[in-house]
C-alpha cells in the first residue's frame, strides 16, 4: 500500500486517496 502523495497516509487525505488509487491501478 502506498502512502499519500504528501508522504504521510493521514497528513493529506487527497494524497492518500490518490496513493491508494495508484496502488490499485498498478
Amino acid at each position: 500500500m502506498k502512502p499519500g502523495n504528501s508522504g504521510g497516509p493521514l497528513l493529506d487525505i487527497e494524497g492518500n486517496v490518490l496513493g491508494i488509487t495508484t496502488a490499485i491501478a498498478e
